[in-house]
């Protein structure tokens, strides 16, 4: 992307990719396109704190586009692991992408823009920089198998993997949106009639597909109500088991 005069630029963007570091590089070479000199404080980074993103760094954005920029013609904020937005936050910044000044500009990193509001969806423009090269990781194998021991009906895989499912119950939100992930790729794969592992590209799997994801996103919602971990996962492997290839 070149920063020139006859260059469209959105006022916000998805940058989607399961490689975080990835998208962090490249929103920051962003900036440097529309700040050559990289002058920070054009630049704000939010970061989730104890994994979740408050309101009250959404009011430092406000805060932070209520001034122009310096010596430049553009400010950045760059939004990391922007699945953790609580729902208060993501409203709050669904109204600032709607009000955003001219000079400002907003970037979402995600591993999937399916963990977005489809509000602030439709009104960014969505970069994907997933390639069929990724090289997955352990996080994502023990995810896919899961879902797979579940589609086949396999409860016992959850007994048999008791150690690493307690390795992610600090880490809820992260793996149920590995979970949401994969079934949204899955999903995709469907719907432009591409090759799928998981699933026959079928119609009535689809809309299997999109039953499960809403409800694996009402139980990731509802850990806020402190859901029992345990009993969440063994219900996902049901909802899982529901799907018949």
């Amino acid at each position: 992307m070149n920063n020139n005069n006859n260059e469209k630029l959105f006022h916000a963007y998805i940058f989607e990719s399961r490689d975080q570091k990835l998208i962090f590089d490249e929103a920051l070479k962003f900036f440097k396109r529309l700040d050559p000199r990289e002058d920070k404080r054009n630049l704000l980074v939010v970061e989730a704190e104890k994994d979740v993103i408050k309101i009250d760094s959404i009011r430092d954005m406000i805060k932070f586009f209520l001034f122009k920029p310096i010596l430049s013609s553009y400010k950045l904020a760059i939004v990391k692991d922007s699945y953790k937005l609580s729902d208060i936050s993501s409203n709050a910044l669904l109204k600032l992408v709607e009000e955003m000044p001219d000079y400002g500009k907003i970037i979402f990193l995600t591993s999937s823009r399916y963990n977005l509001l489809d509000t602030i969806i439709s009104r960014t423009q969505l970069i994907s920089f997933e390639s069929e090269s990724f090289e997955k990781s352990d996080d994502i194998l023990f995810t896919e198998n899961f879902i797979k021991a579940s589609l086949n009906n396999e409860l016992s895989f959850i007994s048999l993997n008791r150690k690493e499912f307690d390795f992610y119950k600090d880490n809820k939100d992260y793996f149920l949106n590995l979970i949401i992930d994969s079934l949204a790729e899955s999903k995709r794969n469907i719907i432009i009639s591409r090759e799928d592992k998981k699933f026959d590209l079928k119609l009535e799997n689809l809309i299997k597909l999109n039953r499960a994801i809403e409800k694996i996103s009402e139980v990731k919602n509802n850990f806020k109500l402190n859901l029992n971990y345990d009993l969440s996962i063994n219900y996902i492997s049901i909802i899982l088991s529901e799907i018949k290839l």
